[in-house]
Formats: structure tokens, sequence, C-alpha cells
């Protein structure tokens, strides 16, 4: 799945997209950090330059939808503070 370019590079897959937006391992990123990169996937190139309100509102629709699904629960996190 593409996430995005660096360096003129496309970033292939989640693993790669956690190094390229977060700078980590996918093993490493937080659940609200997993879900930004969801939320990424529609639009790759678009999240540097979203509005941090534009970033957390898709953000929170991914974690709701998890909570929704039962991939994740409000007592284990899926709420960042």
């Amino acid at each position: 799945m593409y996430l995005g370019q660096e360096r003129g590079a496309a970033v292939q897959g989640v693993g790669a997209g956690a190094r390229h937006l977060f700078g980590k391992s996918l093993e490493s990123l937080r659940l609200d950090e997993i879900a930004l990169l969801a939320a990424s996937i529609r639009a790759p190139n678009r999240i540097f330059v979203e509005s941090p309100a534009l970033l957390r509102s898709r953000r929170d629709r991914v974690l709701e939808a998890m909570v929704k699904d039962g991939a994740a629960s409000e007592t284990r996190g899926a709420k960042p503070p």
C-alpha cells in the first residue's frame, strides 16, 4: 500500500509508513499513531499539509471505528489524551 513519498521514492507498506511518518517501527507505535497512519491511507501526501485539527478529526474517526468494531476499547487507550 502506498503511504507517501520520501526523497523521490514511494513509501510502500505500513512498516515503511511508520518509519516515514513517525520515525519508529510499526511495533512501537501508540494506538493514536496507528490510527493516524490508517487515516493517512486515503490521501497520504496530504498528511503534512492538513491542519492539525483536521488530522485529529481524521485520527479520531479511525479510533471511533476501531472501538465500534471491537479492534480497540476506550479502556485500552483508544482515546489519546
